[in-house]
């Protein structure tokens, strides 16, 4: 029993609300309820509000949020962000190298170095400078029939522009001239006379005949950067010729390649080799066997008509490509690749061809831009033809428009996420049968979600895997597309 000492008398044991209310259960007395009940557990939540102790509900409440919050970080990160490896492949300096070239490093190795001719006013102001400009220039002719046509720069980097007139010669032969602006200063010439303009070539056989451009090693760079080099080339109006190929990565040349395509009366050229470093190109569009072109740090602009192989690189730069595959044989393999970074990517890719099972195998990768490929139909193709591409980039949208005729496997893949993300999406527009059969236009899927489509499209009864083409498209963060022309 308590005594009076120890109970304030004068406190009411219950107040006027807990009577109203019926709530008067002693705070002493033993809960007979289960306490695993619900009953039970808000019991001891009451009795914890009731005594104002919300330090000791946070102690409570505190692990069970954590612990939730630990629940649903794991869910997120079990979901898989991405289903797709993007990798854009390694700038490949090699590309469009050329080992023959190496021989020719100074006008020691040349044939002839002739001067400049003597200067006159430039046709052209630069309001930059503060001395008038001046121009000289030196003449060349290089053999039309040799096996190797080259033009380098050699010493010092100097800056230019390599040009292919697509206005032929009067000659027979190849005329190459070189103009030089530069200012009207001591300085100036002195930075001219620095540089040498040679013809080169191999002795014995005169297989290998070329442009050397060669800039003293010990000349001021400041001044060399004064002067303009331009190597503009003429071809005679032969409409066949053998390799060409250029070599400026120690300088800023740009390349400026003339329209010679013509299908009633082509000019076909040998391999090609295009080689330069923070120039940008334009090459329209050419036939040739085998096409290598370089570049980095700058934009390319151009295409091929190609029996064999074209490859393109640059760096940090858009891309806009034309590749068309030229089979001259039944089931003929031709291989395109076209490859930078950091930059977008317009592509066109198609085949044309008189044989059947022609096959085009290509990739095009870049990374952080925009990706689209678009695959006309020729109208000088057999069917079926097989077209492979294996085509990637990130953070950015990817698409390619396939002819109404392509018969083959797909793969689309994107970033997955719980909140927005990417789709992969197929617009399947159902055209005329290529073969003039009725056949029923099939979309199979063996995998269907918002982020990773597979599957095959294909006219009639499924074709066999060697008849089949193959489309594998990959980006992160954004859509991924295939469209089918009506």
């Amino acid at each position: 029993m308590f005594s009076n000492s120890e109970i304030d008398l004068s406190r009411p044991l219950l107040s006027n609300d807990e009577l109203a209310s019926g709530d008067h259960r002693n705070e002493f007395e033993e809960d007979t309820t289960d306490d695993d009940s619900p009953n039970s557990a808000r019991a001891i939540l009451q009795y914890l509000w009731r005594q104002r102790s919300r330090r000791s509900l946070f102690c409570i409440s505190a692990p069970l949020v954590a612990t939730l919050l630990a629940i649903l970080v794991v869910v997120l990160l079990s979901q898989p962000r991405s289903v797709t490896d993007v990798i854009v492949p390694e700038y490949d300096e090699t590309l469009a190298y050329d080992a023959r070239l190496e021989k020719y490093q100074t006008p020691a190795t040349a044939q002839t170095c002739p001067d400049w001719s003597t200067p006159f006013p430039s046709p052209y102001n630069d309001f930059s400078s503060a001395h008038a400009q001046l121009v000289s220039n030196i003449s060349f002719s290089l053999p039309s029939s040799t096996n190797l046509t080259f033009f380098v720069t050699r010493g010092r980097p100097v800056r230019g522009n390599f040009i292919i007139h697509t206005q032929r010669s009067t000659t027979d032969e190849i005329s190459v001239d070189v103009i030089a602006e530069y200012d009207d200063s001591l300085d100036g010439r002195e930075a001219l006379n620095s540089a040498k303009g040679c013809l080169s070539g191999k002795e014995d056989d005169g297989s290998e005949r070329g442009f050397l451009l060669w800039a003293d090693p010990k000349s001021r760079q400041d001044m060399l950067d004064r002067v303009r080099f331009n190597i503009s080339v003429h071809l005679p109006s032969n409409r066949e010729f053998h390799e060409f190929s250029t070599d400026f990565t120690n300088s800023i040349v740009a390349h400026d390649v003339g329209e010679f395509f013509d299908l009633w009366a082509p000019t076909l050229f040998g391999r090609l080799r295009f080689n330069a470093k923070n120039a940008p190109m334009i090459v329209r569009t050419l036939i040739t066997s085998e096409a290598y072109v370089s570049t980095s740090n700058a934009p390319f602009d151009g295409g091929f008509w190609v029996t064999e192989s074209a490859h393109i690189q640059t760096s940090n730069a858009p891309i806009k490509g034309q590749v068309v595959a030229v089979a001259q044989e039944k089931a003929k393999e031709i291989s395109a690749s076209i490859r930078t970074e950091n930059a977008p990517i317009l592509a066109a890719l198609a085949i044309t061809s008189d044989f059947t099972h022609v096959k085009l195998n290509s990739s095009v990768h870049t990374s952080n831009g925009a990706l689209q490929i678009l695959c006309p139909r020729s109208s000088l193709v057999a069917y079926p033809s097989l077209f492979v591409l294996d085509a990637s980039t990130s953070n950015s949208p990817a698409s390619i428009l396939l002819h109404n005729d392509f018969d083959g496997m797909f793969d689309l893949q994107t970033t997955r996420r719980i909140w927005g993300g990417g789709k992969a999406e197929i617009d399947l527009n159902v055209g005329r049968d290529p073969l003039g059969k009725n056949r029923i236009r099939n979309l199979v899927f063996d995998r269907q979600d918002k982020a990773y489509k597979a599957g095959k499209i294909f006219w009639g009864e499924v074709p066999v895997e060697e008849s089949m083409g193959d489309v594998r498209l990959r980006t992160t963060g954004k859509d991924v597309t295939i469209r089918t022309q009506g």
